[in-house]
């Protein structure tokens, strides 16, 4: 699987040209040449945009990215229903629902009890 970088990692993965083990080396190798770079250059190695990134660091599945990509990011948070701008980010990727997805942070209680808020803080939130 030799590949010349830059590379479109998310079409690869999307039109099945490689498998999802595939991306995640091929993010390795590009990573790896890219040591001491800026995000701006993982993104141009990647030909991949913030948000992606965001999702994928944020411990998304690639393939579910790609998907999103190609055919359209979640619209509504599946804990409270509200929409989700992704360009506004305040969102975090969350494999546990029902299917990969993406929800608010202020609406993920496992993570604001991880940052310090309260019982009560976080009742007040609802």
């Amino acid at each position: 699987m030799k590949r010349e970088f830059p590379i479109d990692l998310l079409r690869l993965l999307y039109e099945k040209e490689i498998s999802e083990d595939e991306a995640y080396k091929l993010e390795s190798q590009g990573l790896v040449l890219l040591k001491n770079s800026t995000m701006q250059d993982i993104y141009n190695q990647f030909k991949i945009d913030n948000y992606e990134w965001t999702a994928i660091a944020g411990y998304g599945l690639m393939s579910e990215v790609s998907k999103w990509r190609y055919e359209g990011w979640p619209e509504r948070c599946p804990l409270c229903k509200r929409r989700i701008i992704k360009e506004k980010f305040g969102w975090m990727h969350k494999p546990k629902y029902p299917h990969f997805s993406i929800v608010h942070i202020s609406c993920d209680e496992s993570y604001l009890k991880q940052i310090g808020y309260t019982e009560e803080e976080i009742a007040d939130k609802k």
